[in-house]
């Protein structure tokens, strides 16, 4: 028998206490697979973040690899079964270390914050967990708040079957491209043979989804970041979608210099042959 999710109004938990200090945060990052709450507690700070006067950026997997799945660059390296090629999340997260670095730069002074969802898994977004020796490194390392939401078996089944019906029947175009269920199972089994690969103990089931394995692989892949695990065991009613918001928000996109110079990065990596397939495939054990 199913355990019972309580809902409750996102304003009386415990999480909405937490999110009052990191208002303070200039960057505050969700990591995680999808389907853990990433985009609920993203649109629920930016609330807050508006309310409290600050002028809310974003940075969304989904979003910014639009601008460098043009015409002239899906030609080359198109999606297929609708997987993203592998240069051009390779390309996305070389962007994505500086991006960060300029909007801080431009930003720290103002009344703003930026935050952002990072799955990291399958290569996407990932740089911005590694650590590396360029000039992006100390705002990562020191600067930037990543959260990590840990749903509980039971949540993770809630938000499992609330995916299946919005699936069928999006409340909004962006839950249209949400990753559906077989996706998120797809997903899942990854994160396991990741778990496997850095000997993180005895797993359990790889078809099962296991708040353990899943806290012991993203800490060990966030290691050298600021980390604050999220542990989830309530539902919040929310009557809208969460791609629904209030306010009034920035995305941070590519400008097409910034693609194409983010695409020779990708491309020497091994644009034609398995070297980049291959280190997007195992992302984790190039990880740190």
């Amino acid at each position: 028998m199913s355990e019972v999710i309580q809902a409750i109004d996102f304003k009386d938990s415990q999480v909405y206490s937490l999110f009052q200090s990191y208002l303070k945060e200039k960057i505050v990052l969700f990591a995680g697979l999808p389907g853990v709450g990433k985009s609920f507690l993203l649109k629920e700070l930016s609330l807050m973040a508006d309310a409290a006067g600050l002028r809310v950026h974003l940075l969304q997997w989904d979003l910014s690899r639009k601008a460098f799945e043009k015409d002239m660059w899906l030609k080359r390296y198109p999606e297929v079964d609708g997987v993203t090629h592998a240069a051009i999340r390779k390309a996305v997260g070389f962007w994505a270390r500086g991006a960060l670095l300029n909007w801080y730069e431009h930003h720290q002074r103002e009344q703003a914050i930026l935050i952002g969802e990072v799955p990291l898994i399958g290569n996407r977004l990932i740089e911005l967990a590694q650590v590396q020796t360029d000039e992006a490194e100390s705002l990562l390392a020191e600067k930037v708040l990543f959260i990590l939401p840990i749903p509980s078996k039971a949540l993770r089944e809630h938000i499992e079957k609330s995916r299946e019906l919005t699936t069928k029947r999006p409340r909004h175009e962006k839950e249209a491209a949400d990753a559906p269920p077989w996706v998120l199972r797809a997903l899942w089994q990854e994160l396991y043979e990741a778990g496997k690969f850095m000997a993180l103990g005895e797993l359990k089931d790889s078809q099962d989804y296991d708040p353990k394995l899943y806290r012991a692989v993203y800490q060990e892949v966030l290691k050298g970041r600021r980390l604050l695990r999220l542990e989830l065991t309530e539902t919040f009613t929310n009557t809208s979608s969460v791609y629904d918001y209030a306010v009034q928000t920035q995305e941070l996109l590519a400008s097409p210099a910034e693609v194409a110079k983010s695409f020779s990065q990708a491309e020497a990596l091994g644009e034609s042959g398995d070297a980049l397939e291959q280190m997007v495939k195992y992302w984790y054990r190039n990880a740190n």
